[in-house]
């Protein structure tokens, strides 16, 4: 997580750089988004759901809530994650790392499908960010 809020702010300084000036304020909130959405997450994350879950969990009716609700917690994460600055994966990771106390053994296996099933995905995504042209050298 470390190394992906220090590339966040590389990346704001190079982007900087590359458009001729920089601007130390975007670097500042990027690097503060970024380090502020890591820490409280990591620090609160896993006491929130550990009072939260047990709640949802007795109201909701529906069979395997608990999974429904890590999932609805895991992309609700990765899209915050995404709107501070910080890559969606990130905020996934942080939203398993805060559900690991809560989670059975029936989550667990329905969630390792899911990822089964979402990582290609992930994959082709990435993928398709790619810039070939960018790597090769004008003669």
């Amino acid at each position: 997580m470390i190394d992906d809020v220090l590339g966040l702010i590389v990346l704001a300084a190079v982007s900087s750089v590359a458009r001729g000036h920089v601007n130390v304020w975007e670097i500042a909130l990027t690097a503060s988004l970024a380090t502020a959405f890591t820490v409280v997450t990591g620090l609160w994350g896993t006491k929130a759901a550990n009072r939260l879950m047990p709640h949802f969990d007795s109201r909701v009716k529906a069979d395997d809530a608990k999974f429904h609700i890590a999932l609805v917690f895991l992309f609700g994460m990765g899209l915050l994650a995404q709107y501070t600055g910080v890559a969606a994966i990130v905020g996934a990771f942080l939203a398993g790392l805060a559900l690991s106390d809560t989670a059975d053994a029936r989550v667990r296996t329905l969630t390792r499908g899911v990822s089964e099933m979402l990582v290609p995905f992930f994959l082709v995504g990435i993928g398709l960010h790619l810039n070939l042209a960018a790597s090769v050298r004008a003669p």
